[in-house]
């Protein structure tokens, strides 16, 4: 059975990483690959860490456990924020069904629309007085065109 190693070296300049003709990805299973790429001394210091504080869960220091489990909090960061997603989405916050409109609010919508057009209200109340209580039941904008039909 293949060992998985990751070969660690020094970056050519300022200690950064260099794009490497040899960084590979290797098969060396049908389950199993081999990685080899060039890393700064900063990478390699921050995965020896990673390592050592992962002893308790990983006593071998396997270098591949390290590495996945970076990976997964890495892949659960970028769907969070990319996506949006979250273990416990918000609920919505006043988007309510329209058909959930009570009638006196639907009453006060229509009375607000209709003095907004100009009527008076005087004449707003008497027109939604007049209204049958079957348009009640109906959405926003068929109310206010009953309405309308009576006031002009």
């Amino acid at each position: 059975m293949a060992s998985r190693r990751v070969w660690l070296t020094r970056g050519a300049r300022f200690g950064r990483a260099t794009p490497s003709p040899t960084a590979q990805l290797l098969p060396l299973t049908i389950e199993r690959f081999q990685i080899m790429f060039t890393a700064a001394v900063e990478l390699r210091d921050k995965l020896e860490l990673a390592r050592a504080l992962l002893r308790h869960v990983n006593p071998n220091g396997d270098l591949a456990v390290v590495i996945e489990r970076a990976l997964d909090l890495l892949l659960l960061h970028l769907e969070k924020t990319k996506h949006g997603k979250a273990k416990h989405p918000r609920r919505s916050k006043g988007r309510a069904d329209p058909g959930d409109v009570s009638r006196e609010t639907l009453r006060e919508l229509v009375r607000f629309a209709l003095v907004r057009l100009g009527f008076r209200d005087r004449d707003v109340g008497a027109a939604l007085a007049r209204l049958p209580q079957a348009v009640w039941c109906e959405p926003l904008d068929v109310a206010v065109r009953a309405a309308l039909r009576l006031l002009t």
